[in-house]
Protein backbone atom coordinates (compact mmCIF):
# COMPACT_ATOMS: atom_id res chain seq x y z
CA UNK A 1 0.00 0.00 0.00
CA UNK A 2 1.24 3.76 -1.02
CA UNK A 3 1.20 6.51 1.74
CA UNK A 4 0.79 10.29 0.52
CA UNK A 5 1.38 13.00 2.80
CA UNK A 6 1.58 16.79 1.33
CA UNK A 7 5.04 17.95 3.19
CA UNK A 8 4.54 22.06 3.84
CA UNK A 9 8.21 23.87 4.93
CA UNK A 10 10.55 26.47 4.36
CA UNK A 11 13.96 26.74 3.12
CA UNK A 12 16.08 29.69 2.36
CA UNK A 13 17.55 30.21 -0.94
CA UNK A 14 21.44 28.95 -1.74
CA UNK A 15 24.01 30.93 -3.08
CA UNK A 16 24.40 28.57 -6.12
CA UNK A 17 20.21 29.87 -7.24
CA UNK A 18 20.77 33.63 -6.53
CA UNK A 19 20.58 34.59 -9.33
CA UNK A 20 17.52 32.43 -10.46
CA UNK A 21 14.25 33.40 -10.16
CA UNK A 22 12.69 30.13 -9.09
CA UNK A 23 13.79 26.76 -8.79
CA UNK A 24 12.47 23.56 -8.42
CA UNK A 25 13.88 21.30 -5.20
CA UNK A 26 13.46 17.39 -5.73
CA UNK A 27 14.12 14.86 -2.95
CA UNK A 28 14.27 11.12 -3.83
CA UNK A 29 14.43 8.54 -1.93
CA UNK A 30 16.36 5.50 -2.76
CA UNK A 31 17.16 2.18 -1.99
CA UNK A 32 20.20 -0.23 -2.85
CA UNK A 33 18.50 -3.19 -4.96
CA UNK A 34 22.01 -4.83 -5.94
CA UNK A 35 25.76 -4.23 -5.39
CA UNK A 36 27.97 -5.85 -8.04
CA UNK A 37 31.05 -3.89 -6.38
CA UNK A 38 30.90 -5.81 -3.47
CA UNK A 39 30.13 -8.75 -5.28
CA UNK A 40 33.38 -8.68 -7.28
CA UNK A 41 35.40 -7.00 -4.51
CA UNK A 42 36.42 -3.97 -6.09
CA UNK A 43 36.59 -1.99 -3.05
CA UNK A 44 35.79 1.55 -2.07
CA UNK A 45 33.71 3.13 -0.72
CA UNK A 46 30.25 1.92 -2.64
CA UNK A 47 31.80 -1.66 -1.64
CA UNK A 48 29.66 -0.95 1.30
CA UNK A 49 26.28 -0.40 0.38
CA UNK A 50 24.30 -3.13 1.12
CA UNK A 51 21.10 -4.41 -0.18
CA UNK A 52 18.33 -2.59 1.08
CA UNK A 53 20.08 0.51 2.52
CA UNK A 54 17.98 3.76 1.99
CA UNK A 55 19.13 7.34 1.04
CA UNK A 56 18.25 10.77 -0.83
CA UNK A 57 19.09 11.87 -4.15
CA UNK A 58 18.56 15.63 -4.70
CA UNK A 59 17.97 17.73 -7.22
CA UNK A 60 17.71 21.85 -7.59
CA UNK A 61 16.23 22.35 -11.21
CA UNK A 62 15.63 25.99 -13.14
CA UNK A 63 11.85 25.70 -14.88
CA UNK A 64 12.70 27.87 -17.26
CA UNK A 65 12.41 25.96 -20.18
CA UNK A 66 13.91 27.82 -22.75
CA UNK A 67 17.23 27.56 -21.85
CA UNK A 68 17.36 24.44 -23.88
CA UNK A 69 15.50 24.42 -27.53
CA UNK A 70 13.90 20.85 -28.10
CA UNK A 71 14.06 19.12 -31.13
CA UNK A 72 11.12 16.95 -30.06
CA UNK A 73 9.02 19.90 -28.46
CA UNK A 74 5.65 17.74 -28.23
CA UNK A 75 7.61 15.10 -26.06
CA UNK A 76 10.84 16.11 -24.83
CA UNK A 77 12.29 19.13 -23.19
CA UNK A 78 15.52 20.00 -21.15
CA UNK A 79 15.73 21.86 -17.70
CA UNK A 80 19.13 23.31 -16.09
CA UNK A 81 20.44 21.72 -13.29
CA UNK A 82 21.05 24.15 -10.76
CA UNK A 83 22.82 21.67 -7.89
CA UNK A 84 22.69 18.35 -6.83
CA UNK A 85 23.80 16.18 -4.05
CA UNK A 86 23.48 12.42 -2.73
CA UNK A 87 23.28 10.78 0.32
CA UNK A 88 23.27 6.80 1.51
CA UNK A 89 24.86 5.33 4.05
CA UNK A 90 28.38 6.19 4.42
CA UNK A 91 28.89 8.20 1.46
CA UNK A 92 27.72 12.11 0.93
CA UNK A 93 28.52 14.28 -2.09
CA UNK A 94 27.55 17.24 -3.65
CA UNK A 95 27.61 17.65 -7.25
CA UNK A 96 31.20 17.81 -9.25
CA UNK A 97 32.98 21.70 -9.03
CA UNK A 98 31.92 23.34 -12.53
CA UNK A 99 29.50 21.32 -13.78
CA UNK A 100 26.39 23.02 -12.19
CA UNK A 101 24.61 24.99 -13.39
CA UNK A 102 24.45 23.10 -16.60
CA UNK A 103 26.27 23.92 -19.25
CA UNK A 104 24.86 25.16 -22.88
CA UNK A 105 24.32 21.37 -23.85
CA UNK A 106 20.84 19.64 -23.19
CA UNK A 107 23.16 16.50 -22.41
CA UNK A 108 23.77 18.00 -19.00
CA UNK A 109 20.23 18.97 -17.71
CA UNK A 110 17.49 17.16 -16.41
CA UNK A 111 15.53 15.47 -19.19
CA UNK A 112 11.43 15.24 -19.33
CA UNK A 113 9.40 12.88 -21.63
CA UNK A 114 5.61 12.94 -22.00
CA UNK A 115 3.44 10.45 -23.38
CA UNK A 116 6.80 9.22 -25.73
CA UNK A 117 5.75 6.34 -27.59
CA UNK A 118 8.42 3.45 -27.14
CA UNK A 119 9.31 0.29 -28.84
CA UNK A 120 6.18 1.37 -31.18
CA UNK A 121 3.06 -0.16 -28.66
CA UNK A 122 3.94 1.63 -25.32
CA UNK A 123 3.68 5.40 -23.85
CA UNK A 124 6.33 6.56 -21.27
CA UNK A 125 6.36 9.25 -19.21
CA UNK A 126 10.19 9.90 -17.47
CA UNK A 127 12.80 11.37 -15.90
CA UNK A 128 16.08 11.21 -16.61
CA UNK A 129 19.89 13.13 -16.20
CA UNK A 130 23.67 12.03 -16.05
CA UNK A 131 24.50 13.42 -12.17
CA UNK A 132 28.05 14.39 -11.40
CA UNK A 133 29.24 13.83 -7.87
CA UNK A 134 32.46 15.38 -6.56
CA UNK A 135 33.53 12.08 -4.83
CA UNK A 136 35.97 10.62 -6.90
CA UNK A 137 34.58 6.93 -5.68
CA UNK A 138 31.24 7.96 -7.26
CA UNK A 139 31.77 7.21 -11.25
CA UNK A 140 29.92 7.49 -14.04
CA UNK A 141 26.10 7.49 -12.86
CA UNK A 142 22.50 7.44 -14.88
CA UNK A 143 19.33 8.16 -13.41
CA UNK A 144 16.25 7.80 -14.66
CA UNK A 145 12.52 6.65 -13.78
CA UNK A 146 9.44 6.23 -16.03
CA UNK A 147 6.11 4.88 -16.33
CA UNK A 148 5.60 3.01 -19.78
CA UNK A 149 1.69 1.93 -20.00
CA UNK A 150 0.31 -0.06 -23.56
CA UNK A 151 -0.87 2.64 -26.17
CA UNK A 152 -4.72 3.23 -25.29
CA UNK A 153 -3.80 3.75 -21.88
CA UNK A 154 -2.97 6.59 -20.02
CA UNK A 155 0.74 7.71 -18.70
CA UNK A 156 -0.16 9.49 -15.77
CA UNK A 157 3.34 10.31 -14.12
CA UNK A 158 3.46 13.23 -16.11
CA UNK A 159 0.89 15.32 -17.19
CA UNK A 160 2.86 17.85 -19.35
CA UNK A 161 6.41 18.28 -20.37
CA UNK A 162 6.87 21.13 -17.52
CA UNK A 163 8.79 20.07 -14.18
CA UNK A 164 6.54 18.53 -11.85
CA UNK A 165 5.56 19.72 -8.96
CA UNK A 166 3.98 16.28 -7.93
CA UNK A 167 5.56 12.96 -8.66
CA UNK A 168 3.57 9.94 -7.36
CA UNK A 169 6.46 7.19 -6.89
CA UNK A 170 3.72 4.65 -7.16
CA UNK A 171 3.41 5.05 -10.56
CA UNK A 172 6.60 4.21 -11.39
CA UNK A 173 7.53 1.21 -13.11
CA UNK A 174 11.56 1.08 -14.20
CA UNK A 175 13.07 -2.18 -12.91
CA UNK A 176 16.26 0.14 -11.93
CA UNK A 177 15.95 3.92 -11.54
CA UNK A 178 19.69 4.39 -10.87
CA UNK A 179 23.08 3.30 -10.63
CA UNK A 180 26.47 4.21 -9.54
CA UNK A 181 29.35 2.70 -11.48
CA UNK A 182 32.89 2.02 -9.51
CA UNK A 183 35.57 4.11 -11.02
CA UNK A 184 38.15 1.43 -9.16
CA UNK A 185 37.08 -0.75 -12.39
CA UNK A 186 35.14 0.76 -14.26
CA UNK A 187 32.23 -1.42 -14.80
CA UNK A 188 30.77 -3.18 -10.97
CA UNK A 189 27.74 -0.68 -10.61
CA UNK A 190 25.45 -0.41 -7.75
CA UNK A 191 21.43 -0.44 -8.39
CA UNK A 192 18.82 1.98 -7.05
CA UNK A 193 15.17 2.27 -6.95
CA UNK A 194 13.25 5.43 -5.95
CA UNK A 195 10.82 4.79 -3.41
CA UNK A 196 9.45 7.97 -2.91
CA UNK A 197 9.79 11.48 -4.41
CA UNK A 198 9.41 15.35 -2.33
CA UNK A 199 9.20 18.04 -4.73
CA UNK A 200 9.23 21.91 -3.04
CA UNK A 201 8.73 24.69 -5.64
CA UNK A 202 10.75 27.90 -4.27
CA UNK A 203 10.01 31.44 -5.59
CA UNK A 204 12.67 34.19 -5.65
CA UNK A 205 13.90 35.01 -2.38
CA UNK A 206 11.87 38.54 -0.83
CA UNK A 207 13.09 40.09 2.61
CA UNK A 208 11.51 38.41 5.24
CA UNK A 209 8.71 35.91 3.52
CA UNK A 210 9.51 33.08 1.76
CA UNK A 211 6.74 31.06 0.58
CA UNK A 212 7.59 27.45 -0.03
CA UNK A 213 4.97 24.90 -1.32
CA UNK A 214 5.62 21.27 -1.53
CA UNK A 215 4.89 18.88 -4.01
CA UNK A 216 3.06 15.47 -3.28
CA UNK A 217 5.36 12.87 -1.09
CA UNK A 218 4.59 9.12 -2.15
CA UNK A 219 5.84 5.74 -1.30
CA UNK A 220 6.34 3.15 -3.77
CA UNK A 221 5.76 -0.53 -2.64
CA UNK A 222 9.32 -2.65 -2.84
CA UNK A 223 9.32 -4.75 -5.22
Amino acid sequence: MRHIAPLYFAIAASTAQADVAEYIHYEFGIRVLSNGVATNGVGGDLEGLSVGTEGVFSLDVNPDGSIYQSDDPDYFQAYQVLDLRIQIGAITSGANPGAYPSGASWLTGLWVENDKVVGGSELSDSIAMIPGFANPELGFSAFGIFQRVPIGQDADMLSSLALPLTVDAALITSPIDMTITSPRDGASKVAFDVFSVEVTYIPSPVAGNLLVLAGLAATRRRR
